[in-house]
């Protein structure tokens, strides 16, 4: 039975639901099974309310009548008593004024409960009947409040009719994301409502950040701030943001759908320059994004590429003392505190990212994540973008145990131009130029003068890849690659997966001889 606070129909305006059992479960003996069904109420009213901070669902197994109150963290239970008796007791007579004054205090609470405005009951603000616009309202310089938007309001903020995500668990993190029109001119935008633990790195901080930084390609945020500091050990956050497009899943798509797959191909090779640059810049201003996925670039009208998604990013402490210095300022004004904050997120390095395109390293648990990881989950992506789906999902891209499937496809990326059809790709329908470009990134990442370096990737813990500058340069434009590889005398340049720069030991003249014997094969090949 559910409760419609302004009587309409859905779960949009649904205040409570009522779940109802004949038989009693004390709280020790309430089976697992039995919960699920009362969770699953709360999941569809977490999707389809976004300014919710609770939800609650009353619960009547026998007589007596339960409060399930299902929060980011977990679920509470409070029992709000008996609401009446067995037939066999009345038939003894048993029941005294004192038990009939519990079950009238029992309904009296029950009422007052069923009663409360939706701001007292588990939302942000109060819903009015029809849910077509929230407005912001600033208390002080860093919490918002929400109200109820008319018309008329200069705040209003209109929602589609149907969001562009809603990553809804029963617990956790969450995000609701809608498309709207922002501002006096209307600027098509993304509004983003998350749910974020204590204690974690909150994707306002990151933006700010970021843009204090002038980190390329990323999405310019016209508007954020905190709703609640706190709920249940959670923060409530809102991002309005520039809208920056289609996913660069669906962009491919359609273009091969259009049969424009050369086309597509060559802003494709664009695609990787700029993505590759937001992330070295990132890199540069201490930040690591850490889920580069195919719904986490976006490609605008324009055909530009933007990384979007941030929640998910770390921040690190950078060499640069100003850096180090401006991010501390960022994230005391998101009331995180810098030091447990960057220690908190390292914790995390081998538990966040898609698992399609996560790197092998990070597969096999290697513990320190930086630039090199979020580039290779790059190179997946955009052989995911240009594979054939209109089969079944090809084999390089089937997740299982972590651990198979990074034997799995280091094995499908051992033999250099021949690892395109395990990943889907017909090699014929990529232009030439994006084949050489992809050929730099598979060197890049995968060998070392010249030999595959797969074995060592599952095999040495905390392996350091080195660098080349040479296959760098064909898909990272020159101000990322002066940032990410300096140009020196010294061609043993290496940067680990924390992004920190250092120089191998010399060698010997005749061992350098040798090596530059490879080296210069290597280019040849890569041309």
């Amino acid at each position: 039975m559910f409760y419609y606070h302004n009587k309409r129909d859905g779960f949009e305006f649904v205040h409570t639901v009522l779940e109802a059992k004949t038989d009693e479960y004390p709280e020790a003996e309430l089976p697992e099974s039995v919960l699920g069904q009362i969770a699953d109420y709360a999941l569809p009213i977490w999707e389809k309310q976004p300014m919710r901070t609770f939800v609650p669902i009353f619960f009547l197994h026998g007589c007596n009548i339960s409060l399930f109150v299902f929060t980011r963290k977990g679920v509470i239970r409070v029992e709000v008593g008996m609401i009446c008796y067995d037939t066999y007791i009345l038939a003894d007579n048993a029941v005294d004024d004192v038990a009939m004054e519990s079950i009238c205090m029992t309904l009296q609470d029950l009422w007052f409960l069923l009663t409360l405005p939706s701001n007292r009951f588990g939302q942000c603000c109060e819903i009015p009947k029809y849910v077509r616009f929230i407005e912001f309202k600033k208390e002080t310089d860093d919490i918002v409040l929400v109200a109820s938007a008319t018309l008329n309001d200069s705040g209003e903020i209109p929602f589609t009719k149907t969001p562009v995500c809603t990553r809804a668990r029963i617990v956790g993190r969450l995000a609701f994301i809608v498309k709207t029109m922002y501002g006096k001119g209307k600027t098509a935008a993304i509004i983003k409502l998350t749910w974020t633990p204590i204690g974690r790195l909150t994707e306002g901080a990151v933006y700010e950040i970021l843009t204090k930084a002038n980190v390329p390609n990323t999405p310019k945020v016209l508007d954020s701030g905190i709703l609640k500091k706190d709920v249940f050990g959670y923060r409530f956050e809102y991002i309005i943001m520039e809208d920056c497009g289609d996913t660069i899943m669906n962009f491919g798509q359609a273009r091969y759908e259009n049969g424009q797959a050369s086309k597509a191909s060559g802003l494709v090779s664009k695609h990787i320059a700029q993505v590759s640059s937001c992330l070295i810049h990132a890199q540069a201003a201490g930040v690591f994004h850490r889920d580069i996925s195919s719904g986490n670039i976006a490609i605008s009208s324009q055909g530009n590429a933007s990384v979007i998604d941030w929640g998910y990013a770390k921040v690190v402490k950078p060499d640069n003392a100003g850096v180090m210095k401006r991010n501390e300022a960022a994230l005391r004004k998101w009331h995180l505190d810098p030091e447990l904050i960057i220690q908190m997120e390292a914790n995390y390095d081998m538990l966040t990212g898609t698992p399609q395109y996560i790197s092998i390293q990070m597969l096999v648990s290697d513990k320190e994540r930086g630039l090199i990881h979020d580039l290779e989950s790059l190179f997946y992506v955009i052989l995911h973008v240009l594979s054939n789906r209109t089969e079944e999902e090809p084999r390089g891209f089937k997740c299982f145990d972590s651990h198979d499937f990074a034997w799995a496809r280091v094995g499908y990326l051992s033999e250099r131009g021949h690892f395109y059809d395990s990943f889907g790709v017909e090699i014929g329908g990529v232009n030439k130029a994006l084949r050489r470009v992809l050929d730099a990134m598979y060197c890049f990442l995968f060998t070392k003068d010249g030999r595959y370096i797969g074995g060592k990737l599952l095999y040495k813990k905390n392996f350091r890849r080195e660098l080349c500058r040479e296959y760098a340069k064909r898909f990272v434009d020159q101000v990322a690659l002066q940032l990410m590889l300096p140009e020196s005398n010294d061609d043993t340049t290496t940067v680990t997966e924390a992004g920190r720069k250092s120089s191998l030991p010399k060698r010997k003249q005749s061992d350098k001889d040798n090596v530059d014997k490879e080296n210069l094969q290597n280019k040849r090949l890569c041309v």
